[in-house]
Parts: structure tokens; sequence; C-alpha cells
């Protein structure tokens, strides 16, 4: 990725100087909720394949990954920090986080439940999959403070690791994978934490904003717990209040609507009562004149939206014909 590509796309390659309004979408998008619910249910229906076995002997550290991989301790040591590898090697994300749905890597193997339960009852195999937590973290420029409150912090070079995260966006589906694999892997309390942390700097600081639509419709919503998902979207939408003062009036108006579209009983009798009286007076009629007048207005409207769409049809012929003109010019033999 290059500096042109982000002012192309109108991002800029340093931090945002103003503070952006932010939005907190309350309902998550078709699919993401297809995804998310499916995986909090625990995939009904999937069978447990007990003579798969791949993800345990990789972590047992008997085979290793593939391809362009290597065996878990190796990638441990000599990975940890080489930023490059990490980004442009798209193959060892499957294998450093299982899950129980098939990824772009066909070599890797879907996770069976008896995989998840042996590498979680085995503290030394359960350690690699915390380091391989640690590591990815890394990668992002956090830090895990605390693995058993699972308190994620900066990193000491967070700066050039968030610029980068704030352009990747294909680590938002890696992201993804990890909180998952977590959950599988009985780590489920490190998830909380690390989306409480992200939050924090795409509300408040502002130095991850492009990752609030993946972390409103796919990171939050992989937490198991209705009241830890409730509790952080209520804290999402406290920190855009707090940093757009403009965000709580319009919180007013939207509760202010609500109860108008719900009212009391008071206020239905109150609303029921001219009803009731104007439903025996005769409606006033209107003048002609005022009659004439919105006729040839609708028919003013009506003639520009019909002048514009024909416009519209034009200039699309016409970009279509320049463009073919174009291909043809290009393909054409000069010698």
């Amino acid at each position: 990725y290059a500096k042109p590509w982000y002012n192309f796309w109108g991002f800029s390659s340093d931090e945002p100087a103003k503070k952006r309004r932010i939005k907190i979408p309350r309902k998550p998008s078709v699919w993401s909720a297809r995804d998310t619910v499916e995986y909090r249910k625990g995939y009904p229906g999937m069978k447990d394949i007990k003579r798969l076995n791949q993800n345990l002997e990789f972590y047992s550290n008997e085979i290793p990954s593939y391809p362009q991989g290597n065996f878990i301790d190796i990638i441990h040591e000599d990975w940890w920090g080489d930023y490059r590898l990490l980004e442009y090697n798209h193959s060892y994300i499957q294998w450093l986080f299982p899950i129980r749905e098939r990824g772009l890597n066909m070599h890797a193997q879907v996770l069976q439940l008896h995989e998840a339960e042996t590498i979680s009852s085995d503290p030394e195999i359960h350690g690699r999959i915390l380091k391989s937590y640690k590591m990815m973290l890394d990668f992002y420029g956090m830090k895990l403070k605390d693995e058993k409150s699972g308190e994620v912090v900066r990193a000491e070079n967070w700066k050039e690791r968030f610029r980068h995260l704030n352009h990747s966006m294909h680590n938002y589906l890696r992201i993804t994978r990890i909180l998952k694999c977590l959950g599988e892997m009985k780590l489920e309390h490190l998830k909380a934490p690390f989306v409480h942390f992200v939050l924090d700097e795409i509300i408040s600081e502002q130095t991850l904003y492009n990752c609030l639509d993946s972390c409103i419709n796919y990171w939050l919503p992989v937490l198991r717990s209705d009241q830890q998902r409730e509790t952080l979207l209520q804290y999402a939408e406290s920190l855009a209040a707090q940093t757009h003062p403009a965000a709580v009036a319009e919180a007013k108006i939207e509760s202010k609507k609500c109860k108008k579209s719900n009212p009391d009983e008071e206020t239905q009798s109150k609303l029921k009562q001219p009803v009731k009286e104007e439903m025996h007076k005769s409606p006033k009629k209107k003048p002609k004149s005022q009659e004439k007048q919105t006729k040839i207005t609708k028919g003013k409207s009506l003639k520009s939206s019909h002048a514009l769409s024909i416009e519209i049809i034009v200039f699309k012929h016409a970009f279509v014909s320049c463009v073919i003109i174009f291909i043809c010019l290009f393909n054409c033999d000069f010698d």
C-alpha cells in the first residue's frame, strides 16, 4: 500500500487532526448477524469427526503448517516481530487460529470439538494458543497486560502499527477469526477486554477509526455473553456522545420520536378527544385557484424529473460508447 492510495480514497496516512463524528449502528448487517449467531449457538448440526487431528498435531509441534509455514515453536521464535512476513503470508492464520469454519487455506483443517477440548486441557499446548494471540497483538501494535483479566494496552510501536491496521482491512477478517478461536479454546475472558480497548481507540482516541464497522458488526457480536455485548454497545454509544455533544441532542430527539410513536395511556386519551370532535365537522374544501396551482406545480416537477432521467440515459450511452471506442483503438495494431 502507498500514500497516494490513501489520498485517492479520502484517507490520510497520519492520524486525524479533528475529531470525527461517529455513529454507532444498533442493528448489525444481515450477513454479520447470520455469521455471528451461528458461531454463538455452537454451529448446530455440525458433527465432530474423531479421525481429524491436524490442528492438535500442529499445536503439539508434531507437524508444520502448510503451505509456506513451519512448526508452531519456530513460528513463535522466528516470526515474532517480522511484520512483513505476517502481513503478506496468508496461509498461517488458519493454522494458528483454527475455528469450526472453512477458511481460504484449503490445506488447513476445520477445528473439531475433540481437538479443542484436548488443546484446552493440556497446559503446554494451551500456552501456545495464548502465545499466538500475543504475537498477533504485537503485530497490531497492542500488548496483553494481564493474562487473567485480558487487559490490552498499547505497545511501544503503536503509532506505526495502528497506522498500518487502520488501512490494512484484510486484517479485520483475521481479528474475527482470532476472537472466534479464543472462544473455542476456553479463552472467552480475553475477548471483551480486546473489544473494549479497540472501542476506546476507535471513538475516544480515533486512531483506529476505520475499524468501527468490523468492531460493531463482527468483533462485538462474537462475544457469547448477551450482557457483555449490550454493556459494550452502551459503552460505545456513551463514548460517541462524549466525543460529540451533538450526538446527545440527536439521541434525545430520537427518544422523543419513540415516545410519540408509543404514547402513554394519558396522552392517548388526550389525543383521542380532539379526533372525535373533528369527525363531526365537515372537511373544508380548498378553493379552485389553489387546486390549479398544485396541479401546475405537480406537472412541472414531473416534466423536470422526466428530463433528468432522459439526460442520465443519454450520458450513460455516451460513456459506454466512448469506452468501446477507446478499447477498440487500444487493441488496434498501428505497425
